[in-house]
Order: C-alpha cells, then structure tokens, then sequence
C-alpha cells in the first residue's frame, strides 16, 4: 500500500473493523468511530488530523461523502503542516490515519474514487477458510511442530501438503 493513499476496506465480515478497532484502542490512538450516515464526520476528522488520532468509518456505499476528498487527496505530509479542510485551516499531526470500510461484497468504485484510496479485500473465500483452519489445527495440536512447518500448495490438483519436520499431512480434494 502506497502510503499516500487511505485504505478503502471491502469487509463483508467486518473482520477488519475489529482488527482496526483492537490496534487502534490498544495503541491508544483514541479510535474515533463514524457510521458512514453521522453528520459531524468531518469535524472529527478536523480534530482527529490536528491531534494525530485514527478515525474508522465504517459502511459506507459505492459514493463516498464529497467533503472527503479534500482528506482523501492530502496524503501523507509533514507533522505540522497547514491543511485546508472546507474553509477551515488545520494542523496536521503524522499519528493521523483514516481507514474507510464497506460491507458491500461487490462495490463498483468510480474511477476517481480508485484514484485516492487504497481498495482493500477482505472478503473470505473458502480457500482461506481452509488455511486459517490449518493453522488453527497446527496450534492446538502440534505446537512444538510450529517453527518447522513448511506448505505448499499443488494448483493443478487443488492439493496441499504439510511437513511438520518429518510427519506429513496430505489433503486431496475430491473431484
């Protein structure tokens, strides 16, 4: 991800709100929160740019709000440095991060729209299902096997294979 850009998440899941709410409460960054439909976004985007807090807006549709752009096509600057957001003039801290998430599955984002965020996907396939799982399999049952696990994966025959330093584990798919 180019840091300039802001991240656009497609979370049908909301697996990455809940990522982004647990580093940005741990990290004590004071998260602040907005629903795609809040009226007083962009004054908390004011007060989250001058004193570098993380701001989440969550569910927003295939139109984002026109008052964003100007937050969208700033990029990444200078702590300190004089931006204008609408008709106000505010300092920007570097702490500061927007992140956008959208629950639609399939959004269709205009161009210009693609041009100043970073789309990210976190739709969940069944192929990642079956990784995370593994991995969960590995942790529970084998934890002394962790650091020497080696995978691969056959996309001819949508195979994979396990070495856990000697014991192997073999999935075939069935045709």
């Amino acid at each position: 991800m180019c840091i300039r850009d802001r991240p656009l998440i497609i979370d049908p899941q909301t697996q990455a709100s809940i990522y982004i709410k647990a580093r940005g409460f741990d990290k004590s960054n004071n998260l602040i929160v907005h629903k795609a439909t809040d009226n007083n976004i962009l004054r908390s985007i004011e007060t989250a740019i001058d004193l570098g807090k993380w701001v989440l807006i969550e569910n927003v549709g295939e139109k984002l709000d026109p008052t964003l752009e100007n937050v969208l096509q700033m990029g990444r600057m200078k702590s300190g440095t004089a931006v204008r957001l609408g008709s106000r003039q505010v300092k920007y801290d570097d702490q500061f991060r927007l992140y956008i998430t959208t629950r639609l599955p399939n959004p269709h984002y205009s161009p210009e729209t693609s041009v100043m965020v970073t789309i990210l996907n976190f739709s969940i396939t069944f192929k990642g299902l079956e990784e995370q799982m593994l991995n969960q399999f590995i942790d529970k049952e084998l934890p002394e096997q962790q650091t020497c696990l080696l995978y691969t994966s056959d996309a001819a025959d949508d195979s994979f294979r396990v070495d856990l330093g000697g014991r192997r584990i073999i999935k075939k798919k069935k045709k």
